[in-house]
């Protein structure tokens, strides 16, 4: 089995703060994580920088024409609930 250098396996950081040398199993661990997340996002977002820029059609959008539209990502969840008050009109009041 070949071995990661310290520049692939989150422990190139030890080399510049030699105090960081006794957590290198957890650098390597969160690197690991990361490199998973990074795989997962290019394999079904399209990449780190497009799922990055999600707060682009996430969330309260509000078209040129004045409608809005709320999107959220939520995987796992089972159920979702907006609250607020709804009813303003935009009618004109003359």
């Amino acid at each position: 089995m070949e071995t990661m250098s310290s520049a692939q396996d989150g422990t190139g950081v030890v080399r510049v703060d030699p105090w960081l040398e006794p957590f290198s199993d957890s650098l390597r661990h969160r690197y690991k994580g990361y490199k998973k997340w990074e795989s997962t996002l290019n394999e079904h977002e399209g990449g780190l920088e497009k799922f990055s820029r999600g707060y682009e059609k996430m969330g309260f959008i509000i078209a040129p024409n004045g409608d809005i539209t709320y999107r959220e990502w939520a995987p796992n969840a089972t159920s979702a609930h907006l609250i607020g008050d709804f009813s303003i009109s935009h009618a004109s009041h003359s």
